[in-house]
């Protein structure tokens, strides 16, 4: 005996009219909950403070190191 034909519809998700738009990576990555990713941005967001504080320091040594130095002037440090 065989089996009856299959009289089912196909599939919506096999009938696309082409392949889904692919999110960019910057955006798969803020939404992941995949732990090696988020490990990941937090390693990158520490090793970017990591970066920014080491300029500071180092600013701030060339600052210091020569009495009167004007290498940043009071308007550079506060911003305005």
């Amino acid at each position: 005996m065989s089996a009856p034909p299959s009289t089912q519809s196909p599939r919506p998700e096999l009938v696309s009219d082409g392949l889904p738009s692919e999110r960019p990576r910057w955006a798969q990555l803020a939404t992941s909950g995949d732990h090696k990713d988020v490990g990941r941005m937090l390693i990158t967001g520490g090793l970017s403070f990591l970066i920014v504080a080491a300029l500071g320091f180092v600013l701030m040594r060339l600052q210091l190191a020569v009495p009167e130095n004007n290498l940043i002037t009071p308007s550079a440090s506060t911003g305005c």
